[in-house]
């Protein structure tokens, strides 16, 4: 009879390519101008910003990532440990040469703001 356990190290192994997928796919999924002002909750105090103004015809430069805390998976906007999924996404975007913002807001609030145009992505949500 085999064994059903669950192995953490194989979970993890198969799951951040995944990840790493689906914030590759997010990035080209975006719009290339800015989104309309953010009106945050907590918004994280060391973020990179991109240049005010660029031009229309260049890559954008950074991402709006929305949440509410929920740890390990993300966690508080700023904090030393913002969770896993926010040091992927970070990763991911970063080889892409895109900064990444992540803030926190209610679930219901992120959602709505990422279908307003406000934010470019909500972590855990499938479209």
């Amino acid at each position: 009879k085999k064994s059903r356990r669950f192995r953490h190290s194989g979970f993890i192994a198969m799951a951040k390519p995944l990840v790493l997928s689906i914030a590759l796919f997010l990035a080209a999924c975006s719009q290339p101008e800015d989104p309309p002002s953010l009106v945050p909750e907590t918004v994280a105090k060391a973020t990179k910003t991109a240049p005010a103004a660029p031009a229309p015809t260049e890559p954008r430069q950074s991402v709006v990532i929305a949440a509410d805390p929920w740890c390990p998976h993300n966690c508080e906007a700023g904090s030393e440990h913002e969770g896993y999924m926010i040091d992927i996404a970070r990763e991911a975007f970063g080889l892409a040469g895109i900064n990444v913002e992540y803030v926190n807001m209610s679930w219901a609030r992120a959602l709505q703001q990422a279908r307003d145009g406000y934010v470019d992505a909500v972590v855990g949500a499938l479209p």
